[in-house]
């Protein structure tokens, strides 16, 4: 299933439960890929989010219930891609003060573009189960030569499950 050119979200989830986007693509939505409200259960797996831009917070994935009723728990993101997007591929908001995120895994995902990830109002969020992403940076590269700099990917690969730090592959 394709969502394309969307004058708001590619696609909204609220009050589900036991959803899954398999091989889905949201490209070129003007406020986000996928916004999810409140779900128990979802699983997002080998889909893209690309290119979304137009008005915030212009997300690949926005976690983000509207109000303290609403509860996202059960969330796998796995084995997806986020490419170009305008802000974060993946966007975690919660509300100040409440616990309305829990049980979210991120792995195995590659990120292109401005910022990968997000995170905010979400204590129940556990750094262990945000692990195995992928980012590609362009940094420049100094020849010696010249002012030139010539720009080059960079893969970074963030750490195993339950380990920390990061690994940089050129």
């Amino acid at each position: 299933m394709t969502s394309k050119e969307m004058w708001g979200d590619g696609f909204y989830l609220s009050s589900a439960k036991g959803v899954t986007f398999c091989s889905v693509i949201s490209d070129h939505n003007r406020r986000q890929g996928l916004s999810v409200i409140d779900v128990d259960g979802l699983e997002v797996v080998n889909s893209v989010f690309s290119n979304t831009q137009g008005t915030r917070p212009m997300a690949g994935i926005d976690l983000e219930p509207d109000d303290l009723k609403q509860r996202i728990e059960n969330v796998r993101i796995h084995n997806s891609k986020f490419l170009n997007n305008k802000g974060p591929g993946i966007l975690v908001a919660g509300k100040k003060n409440a616990s309305l995120i829990s049980r979210l895994e991120i792995t195995e995902n590659l990120f292109v573009g401005a910022l990968p990830l997000k995170i905010e109002y979400s204590p129940e969020v556990q750094q262990s189960q945000i692990c195995r992403n992928r980012q590609i940076v362009r940094q420049a590269v100094d020849t010696g030569l010249s002012t030139y700099q010539e720009p080059k990917e960079v893969l970074v690969v963030q750490h195993e499950c339950g380990d920390s730090g990061l690994q940089v592959r050129r």
